[in-house]
């Protein structure tokens, strides 16, 4: 299974062979095996970029270490273990990039209600007038 080393996730072949039969592939793709230890491939991982629901489970798209993008993965939060700060980082500036666009919203939809600036559109001065 899944060795405790940080930042690094291992899977034997057979493991994610087993994982795979009758399922969707999810932009998985067999990375080339340059560390192959007794039958286990492991791969680093750089860093999460993206997480998404899959049947009510969470994945989160991995960019692996030497790779590009083009062969990042979707891995369940269960196979990222040895690396669950990275994990918990990202769930982090989500939800802070969450708030800011929250607010930001607000704020555009709080402007576009102010009498002001409702009458300075209509008139056709909406981009060059500002209220002091």
């Amino acid at each position: 299974m899944a060795e405790e080393k940080e930042g690094v996730t291992t899977a034997s072949s057979e493991q994610k062979t087993r994982e795979m039969d009758g399922k969707k592939n999810y932009g998985r793709r067999k990375l080339p095996s340059d560390t192959i230890r007794e039958s286990e491939e492991f791969f680093e991982v750089d860093k999460i970029v993206g997480m998404t629901k899959i049947n009510g489970k969470e994945r989160y798209k991995v960019r692996w270490v030497g790779y590009p993008a083009s062969n990042d993965t979707w891995e369940p939060r269960e196979n990222l273990l040895p690396c669950i700060e990275m994990v918990e980082d990202f769930e982090r500036d989500r939800q802070r990039l969450k708030k800011r666009r929250a607010e930001e919203r607000r704020i555009r939809k709080s402007q576009r209600h102010d009498p002001l600036v409702s009458a300075l559109i209509s008139v056709g001065m909406g981009e060059c007038a500002i209220r002091l």
